[in-house]
């Protein structure tokens, strides 16, 4: 029988039931099919407050209001509204994003290696408008 190696349990807040565990997921549909909505409703409700950042990707974060109101609401309640533009992309940016993934886990290191039981967590949202025939028709 296999017994667990042991090691120091870290804790990420949740947001309660029945809104699901924040580990990954997708948000997939064509447009005008309430991606950003459901997304920012989700931030703005059960998962308010449970992130050391957010990240979006989507093609309307500039120009659609519906994306103000996150903007607002990062201005209001993080204290990292003056970093708001950096985690905000109206394509997909793999050099920026990588960086914002190696800052992100040097960050957790150093809270595991400082012994707290709490860690950052960071939320994506890598949203888009269109398939591209690419991604849809390769051969295998």
């Amino acid at each position: 029988m296999l017994k667990p190696i042991k090691h120091k349990q870290y804790y990420v807040e949740e947001a309660p039931y029945p809104f699901p565990k924040m580990r990954s997921g997708i948000l997939l549909g064509s447009s005008g099919q309430g991606k950003s909505h459901l997304f920012l409703s989700l931030m703005l409700g059960p998962f308010r407050g449970l992130h050391s950042r957010v990240v979006i990707v989507s093609p309307s974060v500039h120009v659609d209001p519906l994306w103000q109101a996150w903007k607002d609401f990062v201005r209001k309640h993080y204290d990292w509204a003056d970093e708001l533009d950096d985690y905000l992309f109206d394509r997909y940016d793999e050099p920026a994003l990588r960086e914002i993934v190696r800052k992100h886990t040097a960050i957790n290191q150093e809270i595991k290696k400082e012994g707290s039981g709490s860690c950052l967590a960071c939320a994506s949202s890598l949203m888009t408008y269109r398939a591209r025939a690419s991604f849809t028709t390769r051969t295998i």
